[in-house]
């Protein structure tokens, strides 16, 4: 069923792209997925990395059938934090980013009532290619997912 469900996003978007040859090329609608919970999985792994921000990255991957489906990505700043979902579809990964400021101090905050959303986009990713196939392309995208690749096992043994 989740298969079925990321395949008809995938075919639907890239159908609309082929349809559409306009001038706003880089225009990419927002991509919804479900709740990382209602994502079927039998294995969840939590991930957490220094190296990247100044306060952290958490990585929440679940897998089916030890296979990586679905990664909850949250990027913690001093200024704000990014929360990204990466669905992944054979070599395409669907993005889907949110990126919010913090309104008060970042030892203030205490809920969501503190932060406030900057921007949101939706892009693919290749996983082969390493690169942005459909959507705006920035260093930035592609550094993360440099970071998941080297930190996230795709695959467990």
């Amino acid at each position: 069923m989740y298969k079925a469900f990321l395949f008809l996003i995938f075919f639907g978007v890239v159908a609309c792209q082929s349809n559409s040859r306009s001038a706003a090329v880089n225009r990419v609608p927002i991509l919804t997925a479900p709740p990382i919970n209602e994502i079927e999985s039998d294995t969840t792994i939590n991930y957490n990395i220094d190296s990247f921000s100044s306060e952290g990255v958490e990585i929440k991957g679940c897998y089916l059938n030890k296979q990586l489906v679905k990664a909850d990505i949250s990027i913690y700043g001093s200024a704000g934090r990014s929360n990204l979902i990466y669905l992944i579809l054979h070599d395409s990964i669907i993005v889907n980013e949110r990126n919010y400021t913090y309104k008060v101090a970042l030892f203030e905050v205490k809920n969501d009532s503190d932060i406030k959303l900057k921007d949101s986009s939706s892009y693919i990713l290749s996983l082969s290619k390493r690169k942005v196939i459909q959507g705006n392309s920035d260093s930035n995208k592609l550094n993360i997912l440099t970071l998941f690749l080297n930190n996230v096992q795709q695959r467990l043994k």
